[in-house]
Order: structure tokens, then C-alpha cells, then sequence
């Protein structure tokens, strides 16, 4: 967090955050609107500021993973009711672009799918 600081005031502004200018920046090919709505999810506490705790959550995986899960909600869950039944699991998977394949091939390969 110090190397990204750059004003020293211990959180990172959306500009830190996502400066090209650092080499540990994660935002390498990140199109603009997706940095900005990334960073909101970060920011919980909606100050426009990142703070240590903000940041762990993006350097632990678990913002994207989230993301990731939200996204294949909308792919699979064809009937709205926030549930995804083994028939809509493997519709999903026979479409392609389920962005959780990964992780449920992960799950099942630790036999905790």
C-alpha cells in the first residue's frame, strides 16, 4: 500500500489504486468503467478512499471471486428464483462462458462439489 500512497495518506484514491505507473498496479489491460465499478465494490465504506481492510479483500480474491459468482448467477439461474438446480448447472456449462467454471471444477476436483 506505501509504494501506491503517493500522497501519504495512508488509503488509495481511485488514480493510486489503478495508476499504470506502478509496477504492482492491477490495472494492465482494465477498461476504464470496469476500474471504476471494481473500486466501488472496494470502497464499502463509500469515502472514495481505500483503506488496509478495503485493500485485503482485493488482494485476498475475494472481490473477484464475488463478481465472478454474480455473473454466472445471471447465466444459470434461468428462472429468476436465486437458485440453481442441477438442469440449470448443466445448461449452463453446455452454453460456455461460465465465468465460475474454475471454481466448481476446483470444488469438485477437493470432492466439495
Amino acid at each position: 500500500m506505501k509504494e501506491r500512497d503517493v500522497d501519504n495518506d495512508g488509503f488509495l484514491s481511485f488514480d493510486e489504486l489503478w495508476s499504470k505507473d506502478q509496477v504492482s498496479s492491477p490495472r494492465s489491460e482494465v477498461p476504464e468503467d470496469a476500474a471504476m465499478r471494481m473500486f466501488k465494490k472496494l470502497d464499502e465504506d463509500g469515502s472514495g478512499k481505500i483503506d488496509v481492510k478495503e485493500l485485503l479483500r482485493w488482494e485476498s480474491g475475494h472481490v473477484n471471486d464475488h463478481d465472478v459468482m454474480e455473473r454466472f448467477m445471471q447465466l444459470a439461474d434461468t428462472n429468476g428464483d436465486q437458485h440453481v438446480t442441477v438442469e440449470e448447472l448443466h445448461a449452463a456449462h453446455e452454453k460456455g462462458g461460465n465465468p465460475a467454471e474454475i471454481y466448481f471444477e476446483e470444488m469438485a476436483e477437493h470432492h466439495e462439489l
